[in-house]
């Protein structure tokens, strides 16, 4: 049996920043809960954050145990989000509401370094290592 590669640190880093982005989408809950009020719409957010939450921590325990692919479809499930975020931001501080404002912030932070951990050189190669272990282990 092979021997277990060592994960970089931008890939334990990436694990972390995840969580936190998981965690950020969790307890803007409570938030848009004071905003908005209980109802269909805020029941609509309660399902959609779930998911959305549930999926970005799969993508990130797969990258982080070397699906290469993982990392690959975070990307590109994030860029509608990135995309679609000034406005967000915009509209909450015209709006005053400074704490959608403030989780909205931290989450664009926490994915833009999220990715960035994700595509560094050390993280490529241990994918690339990752896959020829892969490999030779099936030889």
């Amino acid at each position: 049996m092979p021997e277990k590669l060592a994960r970089p640190l931008p890939l334990k880093i990436a694990l972390t920043l995840g969580l936190i982005l998981v965690a950020l989408n969790l307890l803007e809950l409570p938030v848009m809960h004071l905003e908005l009020g209980a109802g269909t719409v805020f029941n609509g957010l309660i399902l959609r954050t779930l998911l959305s939450s549930g999926l970005i921590l799969f993508l990130i325990l797969k990258a982080i145990n070397g699906k290469n692919w993982a990392r690959y479809v975070f990307l590109i499930l994030s860029i509608p989000g990135l995309l679609m975020s000034p406005a967000q931001v915009i509209t909450y501080l015209e709006e005053n509401e400074l704490m959608l404002f403030g989780f909205t912030v931290l989450r664009i932070v926490d994915t833009l370094l999220l990715l960035v951990f994700l595509f560094l050189p050390p993280s490529g190669q241990y994918f690339r290592m990752q896959k020829l272990q892969a490999r030779t282990a099936h030889e």
